[in-house]
């Protein structure tokens, strides 16, 4: 049989039939494997401390942001849970701007809700972000940090967001929820927004499959116990990157690690710009994966790899082999597409990204190439 396949297609034809048909079936163990998990995923306990959950404190880092204080602080004031504070570490010499912060603090005083301000002047050198960061979980009250941003926006009109998010303690000293882009209108919107919802898919499943390698910095969890038993954030050299994968990596090594998901859960981050800002920002992402275990960066490479040498190899075989091959690749081509849509049209429900399935399938397309050249981009700027 070897023999007549050879003779009427050839070795090099033979050759694109396998990488298509391995590439098919490593996609397929992904889109219908590892990824459906997270569509039909259920934190168990999420609900368990809607009413009687533990003391959470909410700790981020600020410049004079005023719009923050206006749109999102009254968002958080209103939560419905039972103790909660708000930590803010205001970075930055604005006298006028810190006794706002004093005051407001001074103004929260209800039964299940407080705030405090620290100031940390800018003299000589910059202050990082996980520096301030530090301050801010030391000054923390309760056991239970989640750790955010003021570019993070969390559901409008809901004040059960934190008890669902909070939930996650219940079973993990790690927590992480899905953080969506802010949704604008246009094509590169649906393509921004396409790429953050795949990227946090790998996250997100890998996490549910016991192993965590990165956090949205604009949202996520631990206890001041693991903050503490690793000595706090690492990496200063860094900068503004590296304070939410690696040390996340270092302490989900203790777990466990609690993924909360639902549409009540999903944040979002601000968008300050179009397609080229957010190719900057997967380039400054690619910045730590060198730091990265080598199991989290196969696992990162894996899809996308796996992916293009399907379109490449399904393109070949269109090109130079016979039609009743042609017929089949395109078959298989249509199969793919329709697991990918199948599983990615469940997450998106259950993330809360409506309204990008429709063009799905550029994205699908373009993003290899796209992630390959923020890599190599990574590599070539500091």
């Amino acid at each position: 049989m070897l023999d007549t396949l050879l003779a009427a297609y050839g070795p090099w034809g033979l050759a694109l039939m396998g990488v298509v048909l391995t590439m098919l079936a490593v996609q397929l163990y992904y889109y219908l494997g590892r990824f459906a998990r997270l569509a039909k995923f259920r934190n168990s306990q999420r609900e368990a401390i809607a009413d009687q959950g533990a003391p959470v404190s909410i700790v981020l880092t600020m410049g004079e942001d005023y719009l923050w204080l206006e749109n999102t602080l009254p968002l958080l004031l209103a939560q419905d849970y039972a103790c909660y504070e708000i930590v803010v570490v205001y970075v930055g010499n604005d006298a006028e701007f810190a006794e706002m912060l004093q005051d407001l603090s001074a103004s929260v005083s209800s039964e299940h809700c407080r705030m405090t301000c620290t100031q940390i002047r800018q003299l000589r050198f910059p202050i990082t972000v996980k520096t301030a960061h530090n301050v801010g979980i030391k000054a923390a009250a309760y056991e239970n940090i989640l750790l955010t941003t003021t570019d993070m926006q969390i559901p409008p009109n809901s004040k059960q967001w934190l008890s669902r998010v909070a939930a996650g303690f219940v079973r993990g000293n790690v927590v992480l929820a899905y953080c969506g882009v802010e949704r604008q209108k246009g094509l590169g919107d649906l393509l921004i927004r396409s790429s953050q919802m795949m990227h946090s898919t790998v996250e997100l499943s890998s996490a549910i499959a016991g192993m965590t390698y990165r956090a949205s910095c604009q949202l996520y969890g631990f206890t001041k116990e693991l903050y503490f038993a690793h000595k706090g954030f690492g990496f200063l050299n860094m900068g503004a990157r590296g304070e939410e994968d690696l040390f996340v990596q270092q302490i989900a090594l203790q777990g466990p690690t609690s993924v909360v998901l639902g549409p009540g859960v999903t944040v979002r981050r601000k968008r300050w710009g179009g397609v080229i800002w957010w190719f900057r920002t997967l380039r400054e992402q690619a910045v730590t994966h060198k730091l990265y275990p080598s199991a989290a960066l196969w696992h990162m490479m894996c899809e996308p790899l796996s992916r293009l040498l399907f379109f490449v190899a399904a393109i070949a075989s269109l090109v130079v082999l016979p039609d009743e091959v042609r017929i089949a690749v395109a078959v298989l081509m249509v199969l793919r597409y329709a697991a990918v849509w199948k599983t990615m049209f469940g997450i998106a429900r259950r993330l809360g990204e409506g309204g990008l399935m429709g063009w799905y399938f550029v994205y699908d397309l373009l993003s290899p190439v796209v992630h390959f050249f923020a890599a190599r981009a990574a590599k070539i700027k500091k």
